[in-house]
């Protein structure tokens, strides 16, 4: 496929480490939707359910912000926050929409994503084995510099203020003694680990004609990068998803020959994993002693304020040093938008996903086309499920818009391979033209 205006979207991904650099992470994927927009309106048509979902969700937000604005006493900083999140939902419309009307196109866009975010993935990767042992040995706690936007602009202790500095390895500000965590990518260690996995199983469609030993390396040292960011969801997600990938990916002969090792592994899972997730939790105990009280608060304001609506913000509370609402999008969408919204939010985020997950298995447990690109990137798609929807219960899906963008990007591929499963059963993947791809 010939470089085009249709690809310039694809390089705003790419791009990603320069905006991160320069803190334009805010606003740059704003004007990416906007161009996505323009060359390609029919990205802004509602075609699914999904995108009609997403629409009702934002509506409703919106509908929940202006109706709490009219009290009067909300704070200004408040009510821009909740402003940008719909914004970023927005982002993801445009983003899905277009991603999704670019695959039906082209089948082989799908591999002008793969390669292109691969290389992201590969920043990603280089960064995070190269600090590993800073980090794990503790040698160094911080290491930051200021953004382009941060050397211009004065110090903000809002959203903006997290794109001021670039944080390479950042503290844990949970715990008393502090924690040192890789954070790239992203303005915190929690998206950067789920930007970095959600990249890394876009990538795999990278290596779709690889060795499989570059695939194997590759998927090692992800693993090593997402697990230096400390964040659990994140890394036992990644796990579950590279289960799946290398359940499916595998030939015939290299699972047989792997059979006798999966006693081995379930006796050392056995041995060995609880006391893992043990010390990972108690590594993080302060964490989730915050974050179950922000939901336990999250549940109490909605309920006692405006169950149907919610609050249409997410306030603050001397009780809690992140926004109430905040780390999930369910409960999240629930605040913002009472019952209504965060029930949308369980049915685009939560529920679409797993029915694309099931559709597209059962195709593939049943498929012959092995060696298709269609099926290839269905592996991937079904094996990024796990790490979607870790993130969106215990993340906001709509507090990043670099973050948001890939994750819409993951579910327009997702959605795609749901969407075409069929011709696994036996027919080669064609073009929305009809031509073979």
């Amino acid at each position: 496929m010939r470089i085009s205006k249709l690809n310039l979207p694809v390089y705003a991904l790419l791009l990603t480490p320069l905006w991160w650099l320069l803190g334009f992470g805010f606003f740059i994927f704003h004007f990416a939707a906007l161009y996505m927009a323009l060359v390609k309106p029919a990205c802004l048509r509602p075609r699914d359910a999904f995108q009609y979902t997403i629409l009702i969700l934002i509506s409703v937000l919106i509908l929940s912000l202006l109706l709490n604005s009219l009290s009067g006493d909300t704070d200004i900083s408040r009510m821009l926050a909740a402003t940008n999140n719909a914004s970023i939902l927005g982002i993801g419309y445009i983003v899905y929409g277009f991603f999704l009307e670019m695959f039906r196109q082209d089948e082989r866009y799908l591999d002008v994503v793969a390669r292109n975010v691969g290389k992201v993935s590969l920043v990603s990767i280089v960064l995070g084995t190269s600090l590993l042992y800073f980090v794990l040995s503790g040698r160094i706690a911080e290491l930051s510099f200021p953004t382009l936007i941060g050397a211009v602009t004065p110090p903000t202790d809002n959203l903006i203020g997290l794109y001021q500095r670039v944080h390479i390895i950042s503290t844990d500000w949970f715990d008393q003694n502090p924690t040192p965590r890789l954070t790239i990518l992203s303005t915190n260690a929690t998206s950067s680990a789920a930007l970095i996995a959600i990249c890394g199983f876009i990538s795999l469609g990278w290596f779709h004609r690889g060795s499989r030993f570059i695939r194997l390396a590759f998927v090692f040292l992800l693993m090593c990068t997402v697990a230096a960011t400390l964040t659990r969801g994140a890394f036992f997600g990644l796990l579950a998803g590279l289960g799946i990938f290398m359940s499916m990916a595998l030939s015939n002969k290299s699972k047989t020959l792997l059979l006798p090792a999966i006693p081995l592994l379930l006796v050392a899972a056995v041995m060995f994993l609880p006391a893992a997730i043990e010390r990972a939790n108690s590594a993080r105990e302060s964490s989730s002693s915050t974050r179950f009280a922000s939901y336990t608060a999250s549940i109490d304001v909605t309920m006692q304020g405006n169950p149907l609506f919610g609050l249409g913000i997410k306030p603050r509370s001397d009780d809690n040093f992140i926004p109430i609402g905040s780390h999930s999008t369910v409960l999240s969408t629930l605040v913002r938008g009472g019952l209504i919204g965060s029930s949308l939010a369980v049915i685009a985020f939560i529920v679409m996903p797993l029915a694309w997950f099931v559709k597209i298995g059962r195709r593939l447990l049943s498929s012959r086309q092995a060696g298709s690109r269609l099926h290839w990137f269905s592996v991937i798609a079904i094996a990024g499920v796990p790490s979607f929807i870790a993130f969106c219960l215990l993340q906001d899906i709509d507090a990043y818009a670099p973050l948001s963008t890939f994750l819409f990007c993951f579910l327009a591929m997702l959605s795609y391979c749901a969407k075409r499963s069929s011709e696994l059963a036996g027919n080669a993947p064609r073009s929305i033209d009809g031509s073979p791809a």
